[in-house]
């Protein structure tokens, strides 16, 4: 888990069976009603549906030409062109959208999850943070807040974005590391711990890091016990590492109980 990820995205598909029939279905329909704005938003969702993004971008921006501010048309647009890895252009589409419907909150996701593709933290904090007025029960949003708090080194917020994710949804275990790793940049600061050098591995959550940092994603959590559960584990894996990073949560846990 190391970067942000876009929000799967809703789409309803049309009451007609197979994408190749829905696209053939809507561009008869377009012959007939060229000037429809609605008929050139259903082919490009049917598009969207069959991955055919660059033809989908087109028919969403003839949808865009006959409504300008038809903000359905600008959401899809604004995914094809994220899904075609055109983020500057998906950036532009998002920001159309949540101009024209302010409280749109999946918008306002999205365009957080395009900036912070291309690196633009900042404004992706201030769009998720927009975002979560409107919907405060988004999982995944907590996630990329989390992960762009991290790259704007708000260890404060990363904490608690992450912990929000585990209220919200407590079976998304695989973001324990990355709130422990963010809880140990914050209680290093205030503790003078100094920070360990473990490499996690996802895909090993019994490896000594994962434990480590698994620890302290309880720790912030007010879990001790856990927290010291996970500390004994450390301690029976007869490794240099594991030894040295049971020391460290022991730290972390000695000073938590004072």
């Amino acid at each position: 888990m190391e970067t942000p990820q876009q929000h799967s995205v809703p789409f309803a598909a049309p009451p007609l069976s197979g994408t190749k029939g829905m696209i053939d279905e809507f561009k008869k329909r377009i012959a007939h009603r060229p000037e429809n704005p609605r008929l050139h938003y259903d082919l490009g969702m049917a598009l969207v549906l069959a991955s055919r993004y660059k033809e989908a971008i087109s028919a969403f921006d003839k949808a865009i030409e006959l409504k300008d501010d038809y903000a359905d048309a600008h959401f899809g647009r604004g995914v094809s062109l994220g899904w075609s890895g055109q983020h500057e252009e998906a950036i532009t589409a998002f920001q159309c959208v949540v101009e024209i419907n302010p409280d749109n909150a999946i918008a306002h996701f999205m365009l957080g999850s395009r900036l912070s593709a291309v690196g633009r933290y900042q404004e992706a904090h201030t769009a998720l943070q927009h975002g979560l007025k409107f919907n405060p029960d988004d999982a995944q949003a907590y996630l990329n807040m989390g992960f762009v708090c991290k790259q704007l080194e708000l260890w404060q917020e990363a904490v608690a974005a992450f912990q929000q994710v585990l209220f919200l949804q407590p079976a998304m275990v695989d973001v324990l590391p990355e709130l422990g790793k963010a809880y140990e940049r914050l209680r290093c600061a205030r503790s003078g711990v100094p920070l360990s050098q473990a490499q996690f591995s996802p895909l090993d959550f019994e490896c000594a890091a994962s434990l480590y940092y698994g620890g302290l994603a309880f720790l912030s959590l007010n879990q001790y016990q856990v927290a010291y559960a996970q500390y004994e584990d450390l301690r029976h894996i007869e490794s240099a590492e594991a030894q040295q990073l049971a020391d460290q949560l022991f730290l972390y846990l000695t000073v938590s109980s004072q």
